[in-house]
């Protein structure tokens, strides 16, 4: 009979030294710790910089002496089957190893029930090869206690833990470059503890720098998704459920599910002859084939911001190139077709307002467009890192749609996952012991396919938009055009009654708005082609004498009925010009009209209502009807 060998034993020092080989940072494990902070519910962390030291304070939930003993099992969470940042249980050992450099770590915690303090000695454990008996706990004296409090008296709770380290230089710049605006704005956006732990607004993180004579205020959380509405373009949320096929692990399905009409699935499938996808639509689920594994929420924005397009002057971001010029002669389609956006150097760097507030892209603004063009992810509300979505060779460099659509067009996955090294979700997405250390390889293809659809779509629904936008503009512009030749017209034909003085005695002229003329609608304007100028009676070749000149409104003020009666035999022929707007216009001094209240305001009220009117051509009507009103008082 054959002996059974007993084999399959883990080899502790392995273990230890597997810990510095797991990817850890000076910056990442620093993340590590503020996450355990904040897993604990800390509100408040608090970093000081002494010549010797570094301390980390938060006042969070503390630690018992049971969870300092799961912290430091090897492969261990405490918060294992909590939506918490946690994911293998090496975090915090494998942080304090990097930061300290194999160093010594001393912290004190108080739970609510009992303070304690904790001495780990990295350099001893590494040397004796073993965790075990290595970690000291001891109660705290009344000195230590009343230490613990005070560094507690601006924050919310009295429990937490506190966190010594030595300070070795490079891991005292590491947290200096996290609070210096200098230095972290330039910084790609999982390197920012302002960016990773953005959607924990409510966490304060402030550090007093003693050895440079500098305090810092709390950092201005960064956290894109959840802006006031009228700070995007463009806002949308989608669903990407998973499933796993029940025979086969191996077989996950992605579903998109449509917002609009009956319930439908749209998927991305592998081709079994080559590496490609196809697309599939499912009316009903197979479920029965299926087990519901998650939901990625996917979040596509693009923030406002008027020096890329402004709503109220589209055609800013139309080329300046006489050869690209709109087509305005034909119809909307044509004039749609002829729009050509300006180059992207001409976009330049175009950010929002509110990225200006968190990044400086002077000197480094490939960079920025590198960093921003990937989909962003988050993970339990930490942003853990990027991955590119683009797998077709296209890139942000070129057009203005390409930069605008790969770069300032935002896609981020969230998802809350257990903390559970066996987690499927966490699997797609690529996450390794250490969060922010993401796998090189992409997205799965039809994972990947589901996102590009996307974005791909809202790309094109805001260029839709734009560009419906540009073509309201044009036309707006066109009727603009149609009202300042009225406009002038009006203020020639007034101009022209240069006899106007003489008529002091007699009844006041009016010089009602004549009609638009154009096949365009104009808001609140009726168009009536052909018309002679309305509220001139123009009299050619007759005598004048017994006439009855008719009742008329002038402007919004309604006049008198007045009857003109026996009128004078003697009056002259009225004689008839025509001036460059086909507007007939009498030269007769003796013409009566009523009412000398003009209506031009009428007009300018109306442009004013149109978004085409800029204030420039406003303003510059406006002292044209400022001109003719003063007339009007000399006449009067």
């Amino acid at each position: 009979m054959a002996d059974i060998l007993q084999v399959g034993e883990w080899n502790e020092e392995g273990l230890l030294n597997s810990l510095t080989r797991e990817g850890f940072t000076k910056l990442n494990s620093l993340f590590e710790l503020f996450a355990n902070s904040i897993d604990a519910s800390a509100t408040h962390i608090h970093t000081t910089i002494t010549d010797a030291e570094i301390i980390f304070v938060d006042d969070g939930r503390g630690m018992s002496r049971e969870k300092v003993k799961g912290m430091f099992n090897m492969c261990y969470s405490n918060h294992r089957n909590d939506e918490t940042m946690g994911i293998s249980g090496k975090g915090a050992k494998g942080a304090q190893i990097e930061l300290t450099n194999k160093g010594i770590v001393t912290m004190f915690s108080y739970d609510g029930e009992e303070y304690i303090k904790i001495i780990v000695d990295w350099g001893k454990i590494f040397q004796n090869k073993t965790v075990k008996e290595q970690i000291k706990i001891v109660s705290l004296t009344p000195e230590e206690i009343s230490k613990f409090t005070h560094e507690r008296k601006n924050m919310t709770k009295q429990t937490g833990l506190t966190c010594i380290i030595e300070n070795n230089g490079e891991n005292a710049q590491t947290i200096r470059g996290q609070f210096d605006d200098n230095v972290y704005k330039k910084l790609p956006r999982k390197q920012r503890t302002d960016v990773v732990f953005g959607k924990f607004g409510s966490v304060k993180f402030t550090m007093n720098d003693q050895v440079n004579g500098c305090w810092y205020s709390p950092l201005n959380p960064y956290n894109p998704l959840e802006l006031n509405g009228d700070q995007y373009y463009f806002n949308e949320e989608d669903e990407i459920e998973v499933y796993q096929n029940k025979s086969d692990k191996n077989k996950l399905m992605f579903c998109l599910k449509d917002k609009e009409g009956p319930p439908k699935y749209k998927t991305y499938e592998k081709k079994k002859i080559n590496f490609g996808i196809s697309e599939k639509y499912y009316n009903d689920f197979p479920e029965k084939e299926y087990d519901f594994i998650g939901t990625f929420s996917i979040k596509t924005q693009l923030h406002r911001n008027r020096n890329l397009f402004d709503y109220n002057n589209p055609k800013n971001i139309l080329s300046t190139d006489e050869k690209k010029k709109l087509k305005t002669n034909g119809n909307d389609e044509q004039l749609i077709k002829s729009i050509e956006y300006k180059p992207a150097k001409d976009i330049g760097q175009c950010i929002s307002p509110y990225h200006k507030e968190y990044f400086n892209t002077e000197n480094n603004w490939q960079e920025h467009c590198t960093d921003m063009c990937q989909c962003g992810i988050y993970r339990n509300g930490q942003f853990i890192g990027q991955k590119s979505i683009v797998d077709n060779g296209a890139t942000w460099r070129g057009s203005t749609k390409s930069l605008i659509g790969g770069v300032f067009i935002q896609t981020t996955i969230q998802y809350n996952v257990k903390c559970d090294q066996t987690n499927i979700k966490d699997k797609i997405i690529g996450v390794q012991g250490v969060k922010a250390q993401l796998s090189e390889c992409g997205f799965p293809r039809e994972f990947t396919g589901l996102l590009t659809n996307i974005r791909n779509n809202c790309k094109d629904k805001i260029f839709s938009e734009w560009d419906d936008k540009i073509k309201i503009q044009t036309r707006r512009e066109e009727q603009i055009k149609v009202l300042r030749r009225k406009l002038i017209t009006k203020l020639a034909f007034t101009e022209w009654n240069d006899t106007i003085k003489d008529h002091t005695s007699s009844k006041p002229i009016v010089v009602s708005s004549p009609p638009l003329r154009t096949g365009e609608q104009c808001q609140g304007v009726e168009e009536t082609k052909g018309e002679q100028c309305q509220g001139v009676e123009e009299t050619k070749g007759e005598e004048s004498g017994d006439e009855e000149s008719g009742d008329e409104e002038s402007g919004d003020e309604e006049s008198g009925d007045e009857e003109s009666s026996d009128e004078e035999s003697g009056d002259e022929e009225s004689s008839v010009i025509e001036n460059d707007d086909g507007c007939r216009m009498s030269d007769n001094k003796d013409l009566r009209i009523n009412n000398l209240t003009i209506d031009i305001e009428n007009i300018l009220s109306n442009m004013k209502a149109m978004q085409g009117c800029s204030q420039e051509v406003y303003d510059e009507f406006k002292k044209m009807v400022d001109k003719m009103k003063s007339i009007q008082e000399l006449a009067k």
